[in-house]
């Protein structure tokens, strides 16, 4: 009986040795701890302590006096105590005490930037007796996650973060793939941007299989992440989901990894035709615009619908058929009135924002213009528009609607333009918005007037 009681004691000694070296092994790495002792106004400095790298600390704050209570001169000690971290070779100067939070216990969460030896200091001015204990916490390793799952030929980035996650980074100095690896080459890193916060590596599955990859910090510390690569998927796609195309030009699309019939459609067929030769889908540009055209097939019993974007670009025009000219202008009620006549093949869209009242013929800007009731107006081909401005700012003192011309914002095929008018030519005029600054007006209608 004796010797079971024996064996039981032994065995929980072992438990509970086991347990606390565990426990230790999972304690962040203590720099130093220091006490100051403070009876009287000054300041001290503590033992310095080292890093190799940049890396986290934590600093444990810990305000007392082992004969009276401090509690309600929390305030007063805060507001008179500053606690300096210096780095001793730049001189750089951190203060870590808040003023805003009183307590006599706290932690301060910071990154070191720079390796080197830095200094704690603590400045008093105030006579209450304390005494300021502080620890210094580092950051012991690096963590990346313990699994990543990825596809033959697919990349994903994984942020590279630390054990300790109160602020800051670790850049990240080498890494290797482990011996114990089932296949070493079914992963690799390609890419690693210490610019990030934290750290990135960009992770790349070559091949089918598990790889073991070792993250260095550049403290020396070392994380492991386990890659399982599997096959690559091969669902259907298309060759081109997204086509610019010119009025007239054809392109032929393809779906990938299918053999099984494919049916084409479009949703405008005044913009885009389609037609099915051979699978493939032959794509003619028709008009100015944007369609979708769909492929659809089946793998698998799985019914996919693919869809390409396809967008007809009108060319750059050498003139755009319309007129702009000004109707009216009224002073007292600080009003201008225009007509537009589209005389182009396309819709042009009028716009608030942009609009200036100009004076002719030097067509200086002297007043901005607001659209009643709108801030945008579509006109559409062949139609004429009367559009209304308020006039902002100062109220005009001089002129009539011979003196002065309007300049408007306006979008043809997606484009936009400038363009003015003015009341004896009816003259229309646009221009690139990338050539404001030249002043390139282009004639776009002129007409003599009545």
């Amino acid at each position: 009986m004796k010797k079971l009681w024996g064996r039981i004691l032994f065995l929980s000694a072992l438990i509970v040795m086991m347990l606390s070296v565990h426990a230790f092994a999972d304690n962040t790495i203590q720099y130093c701890a220091s006490t100051f002792t403070f009876k009287s106004r000054g300041s001290q400095s503590s033992s310095s302590f080292t890093v190799d790298a940049r890396t986290n600390i934590t600093v444990h704050v810990k305000i007392y006096n082992n004969s009276s209570n401090l509690t309600p001169y929390t305030q007063t000690i805060n507001n008179n105590t500053n606690l300096v971290l210096r780095n001793t070779a730049t001189g750089e100067v951190f203060y870590l005490t808040d003023k805003n939070y009183n307590a006599l216990e706290y932690d301060v969460h910071m990154t070191l930037l720079k390796a080197g030896t830095y200094t704690f200091v603590v400045e008093n001015n105030q006579d209450y007796w304390f005494q300021m204990y502080f620890r210094v916490i580092g950051v012991p390793r690096i963590d990346v996650p313990d699994t990543l799952e990825l596809k033959v030929g697919q990349s994903q980035k994984v942020s590279v973060t630390q054990f300790n996650l109160n602020g800051g980074y670790m850049w990240v100095d080498k890494w290797d793939v482990s011996a114990n690896s089932e296949n070493p080459n079914a992963a690799t890193i390609t890419n690693i941007d210490n610019t990030k916060t934290p750290s990135v590596i960009t992770v790349y599955g070559r091949e089918e299989g598990i790889t073991l990859i070792n993250v260095y910090g550049a403290d020396g510390s070392v994380d492991q992440m386990k890659v399982t690569v599997t096959a690559r998927e091969t669902v259907p796609t298309l060759r081109f989901d997204k086509l610019t195309l010119s009025q007239g030009e054809i392109v032929y699309n393809d779906v990938l990894n299918s053999v099984a019939p494919v049916t084409w459609s479009t949703a405008d067929p005044s913009v885009a035709r389609v037609l099915n030769v051979s699978n493939s889908g032959k794509i003619t540009a028709v008009s100015y615009g944007s369609t979708k055209v769909t492929a659809q097939t089946v793998k698998g019993g799985v019914t996919y619908k693919l869809v390409c974007t396809v967008t007809v670009q009108r060319t750059e025009p050498e003139f755009v058929d319309f007129i702009i000219s000004v109707n009216s202008l009224n002073k007292k009620k600080g009003r201008v009135k225009i007509t537009i006549t589209n005389l182009s093949d396309t819709n042009i869209t009028v716009y608030s924002s942009g609009a200036k009242l100009l004076s002719y013929p030097e067509f200086q800007i002297v007043r901005s213009l607001k659209m009643a009731n709108a801030s945008v107006v579509t006109i559409p081909k062949g139609r004429s528009k009367k559009l209304t401005f308020n006039i902002k700012g100062a109220k005009l003192t001089t002129g009539n609607k011979y003196n002065y011309a309007v300049r408007v914002k306006m979008a043809i095929d997606g484009r936009t333009y400038f363009a003015r008018g003015v009341v004896d030519e009816e003259m229309g005029q646009y221009i690139l918005k990338s050539n404001l600054a030249t002043n390139n007006w282009l004639f776009s209608y002129v007409r003599e007037s009545n």
